[in-house]
């Protein structure tokens, strides 16, 4: 529920989801949870603790269930984490984990995240890459929710390489009113940051 902006609803239900796991001993459902409350935290701007979640999705998931959302939660820590290092090495182990046996919504969470985490590093390559091995996973069956993030990563990374031809303007605008129709909140910001800078 971040993507939609709704915080709130969000934390009440992941934090019912998380007393609901640990009842059950899932350690799974546990890790989910706490990915997703990471990410609930990040959105709001509490990085501290949005990185201290994600490292505990993922310190929980090491206890058998990499399989299950492994690669997500930790393209969740690359994101939340301040430290450079620290994000290229979870955004490292996450590949190589989607390399081996994965829950599909792991490459689903993962790409996205992976994008925006290389945003903020203006690493726009490793943006096009991800994009690209997104686009591929889906090639099959296309998502419009996932053609989306893999359109946004692409015209912001053309963007920060400088690129402010009609094309990529209209691409980021075109975005821009997509991210607000179908309601992805926190995807407008950036876009709406690039248009207002020109």
């Amino acid at each position: 529920m971040g993507e939609w902006g709704k915080l709130d609803e969000g934390e009440r239900w992941l934090k019912r989801r998380l007393v609901l796991a640990r009842r059950l001993g899932s350690r799974a459902f546990e890790g989910q949870a706490l990915k997703d409350l990471s990410e609930i935290a990040y959105r709001r701007g509490f990085w501290d603790e949005a990185e201290r979640l994600a490292q505990e999705a993922v310190d929980t998931l090491r206890d058998g269930g990499m399989a299950f959302s492994g690669a997500a939660a930790l393209g969740m820590l690359a994101l939340a984490a301040r430290n450079s290092e620290r994000r290229r090495s979870a955004l490292t182990e996450a590949e190589e984990l989607l390399r081996g046996d994965n829950i599909s919504h792991n490459y689903l969470g993962f790409y996205p995240l992976a994008m925006e985490t290389c945003l903020q590093m203006g690493e726009r390559d490793e943006v096009d890459r991800y994009a690209q091995a997104l686009e591929d996973y889906t090639s099959a069956e296309p998502l419009p929710y996932i053609d989306f993030f893999i359109a946004h990563g692409r015209a912001l990374a053309a963007f920060g390489r400088g690129n402010r031809d009609d094309a990529t303007m209209q691409e980021l605008q075109r975005l821009r009113d997509e991210a607000d129709r179908v309601g992805i909140k926190f995807a407008m910001h950036a876009l709406e940051e690039a248009l207002a800078s020109t």
